[in-house]
């Protein structure tokens, strides 16, 4: 066989560099690998932080409002919602008003309190959006009715007698006040939060029970709030559908229109706290089948993708403090199941 300068076979030559090729192959699939990896481990890391951020939020309330930005009407929108109590032939409202146009219409300023942030997952854009949940202060005239709602129906209905949302109705003018129409924003500050390096949130639901598979994406609500009469912390997850598509026009605050006052129940829906998901949401399916209380951490890396590293984000119910929002990146984490 013919050889090279150096005295080596063709063959020999050929067998060195296919050699060195797999080497380097090798070094430059591990260490894609690892770099993946490691951008996995971060993603997943910060969006735990961040929802972790959010729950001290909660627990630490900051009326974010600064002077002579959007006065409202009432509270929130859900407060502003006609009932059938008349007085004199005049319908009475179900929130605390503040309907003057002065400065000072403000949660935590006047009869608004803060009482916990709710989580939106789910959107087009893989956005986490963030809410504070307002709702009528807790006062002497009140505590009584609003006391023993929450001991006969519990949290939930403490919060839906306080009118809890997370949007208001906002003058759309404030010199003119309620005349001058109104406009659906958030009934206080929000934040949102876009995973890093490809981390997509899937469903960790994923069985015949559910009729959830694999690759779903995950969309759901998370709410961490205050009781009403007791101020102690609970923890809420829902997995199904959540107002995602109406969220870019509240936060924008100039696209919806509604009433100032006397809206109905029915038209608003859209832009409302859905307080009843969280209330009727059961923990596990018609056959017996538990739930699980959180969502996947998957990547549109390949390299994660197909090493099915995936992890499980649990909120644990009733959960009093950011502890309650666990990342479990063990083997056995439901996400890693086939």
């Amino acid at each position: 066989m013919k050889k090279s300068r150096l005295g080596f076979t063709i063959l020999e030559v050929a067998l060195v560099l296919a050699i060195s090729t797999l080497l380097f192959m090798s070094i430059v699939f591990g260490l894609s690998q690892r770099i993946a990896t490691g951008r996995f481990n971060t993603g997943s890391s910060e969006l735990v932080a961040y929802l972790r951020d959010v729950f001290t939020g909660a627990l630490n309330t900051e009326n974010g409002r600064s002077p002579g930005q959007q006065t409202r009407a009432y509270c929130t929108l859900s407060g502003s919602v006609v009932t059938s109590d008349y007085v004199n032939g005049v319908p009475q409202m179900a929130g605390n008003s503040i309907s003057s146009v002065d400065d000072d219409n403000y949660p935590g300023r006047t009869d608004c309190a803060i009482y916990g942030k709710v989580i939106f997952f789910g959107a087009s854009d893989d956005i986490i959006y963030a809410f504070d949940v307002v709702g009528d202060v807790v006062d002497q005239q009140n505590v009584a009715r609003v006391a023993n709602i929450q001991q006969t129906e519990g949290v939930i209905g403490a919060l839906k007698a306080i009118h809890a949302d997370y949007t208001a109705p906002i003058f759309e003018n404030e010199t003119a006040g309620i005349a001058g129409g109104c406009k659906v924003a958030p009934a206080l500050s929000y934040s949102q939060y876009t995973p890093s390096w490809g981390i997509t949130l899937k469903t960790a639901n994923y069985s015949d029970a559910s009729g959830f598979d694999r690759t779903d994406d995950f969309v759901g609500m998370a709410m961490i709030v205050r009781a009403p009469t007791t101020g102690d912390v609970v923890t809420y997850f829902y997995q199904g559908s959540s107002p995602l598509s109406y969220i870019s026009d509240i936060i924008d605050g100039d696209t919806i229109d509604v009433g100032c006052s006397n809206n109905n129940a029915n038209s608003i829906r859209d832009y409302t706290l859905d307080l009843d998901a969280f209330a009727d949401y059961s923990s596990v399916y018609d056959d017996g089948s538990e739930k699980n209380q959180g969502f996947c951490l998957d990547s549109d890396d390949f390299w994660i993708a197909t090493s099915n590293l995936r992890k499980f984000v649990r909120f644990i119910p009733g959960g009093q403090n950011p502890s309650a929002i666990e990342l479990d990146a063990s083997e056995e984490n439901p996400c890693r199941k086939s």
